[in-house]
């Protein structure tokens, strides 16, 4: 597991904890599987995606639960349609079954994507709602969360889960964004 701290659009300190060292599969690295998903580059990568997306997962639970300083308060769930951090929760679930979830807090209008191109921040923090009567019980002392999801890119979701959750949780000294790739915008455009 590496980790990273940033600073997300909306101007939040967070740790970006993402795979280092990507499991193998048939004697190769599984971090093609994910980079080709994300568009890097195209191709009919599906397939091969969904049978290894397993292994992906467990590993990143296992890196993830071991890495030290990085203890969950709350493990908080985007709004997502595809739901691709799925695996990743359900690893981490089955790696640590009394982790506290916070899911379906969070919601965005319909077809409302934060990952098109060319979406700002703004618009993601406008369209992100946060439902804090979904906070379990005692939160207010809460001190650190991990936002779960598959990838941290333009940090646009990160930044505005982070600003809604800072608004309920004055306590709230560490965010964690745990994903299995981290892919700077910088880095895939290449700027």
């Amino acid at each position: 597991m590496k980790t990273e701290k940033i600073t997300t659009p909306g101007g939040h300190e967070v740790i970006v904890a993402y795979l280092g060292k990507w499991p193998q599969a048939r004697g190769a690295s599984l971090g093609w599987l994910q980079l080709k998903k994300m568009g890097f580059p195209p191709g009919d990568h599906g397939p091969a995606y969904t049978k290894d997306v397993p292994k992906l997962a467990k590993e990143f639970a296992s890196q993830l639960l071991a890495e030290e300083g990085l203890i969950p308060g709350l493990v908080v769930v985007p709004a997502s349609a595809s739901k691709q951090y799925k695996p990743y929760l359900d690893a981490l679930l089955e790696a640590k079954a009394d982790l506290p979830v916070l899911n379906g807090a969070f919601a965005k209008p319909d077809g409302f994507q934060a990952g098109d191109t060319g979406r700002t921040y703004e618009q993601v923090l406008a369209a992100t709602e946060f439902d804090a009567g979904k906070l379990p019980d005692g939160v207010a002392a809460l001190t650190r969360v991990w936002i779960i999801d598959d990838i941290y890119n333009t940090g646009n979701t990160a930044g505005a889960m982070a600003t809604r959750l800072k608004e309920h949780l004055p306590a709230l000294e560490q965010i964690v964004v745990a994903c299995p790739l981290y892919v700077p915008l910088e880095k895939k455009t290449g700027t």
